[in-house]
């Protein structure tokens, strides 16, 4: 299944970057939440797929409600949307992978 590769990529590459990513569920999954100081939490969600669910947005939208003032800006990694619908910054796996 590729996209249990691509979110097992995502999370050995946080860990190479020095983050300890964890996961996050309460009314929805996020995938990888890093950082570790109010205003740094990053919620990051993995969806291969260039048609993006409803559950994955309102999942990390979720996220930013339960902990209001310590979310950084949230990321949805794809398979080749990029862009920022709905304050969540799309990012294509290859794209976000070489950032590091």
């Amino acid at each position: 299944d590729e996209g249990w590769l691509v979110e097992n990529a995502v999370c050995l590459e946080l860990v190479r970057r020095g983050e300890r990513p964890v996961f996050w569920r309460n009314s929805g999954d996020v995938d990888f939440v890093t950082g570790s100081t109010p205003g740094a939490l990053v919620p990051i969600g993995v969806c291969y797929s260039d048609e993006i669910p409803a559950r994955e947005v309102a999942s990390l939208h979720a996220f930013g409600k339960h902990v209001p003032r310590s979310v950084g800006e949230s990321v949805l990694i794809t398979r080749s949307t990029s862009g920022t619908p709905d304050g969540i910054e799309h990012v294509p796996a290859w794209r976000w992978l070489l950032q590091g």
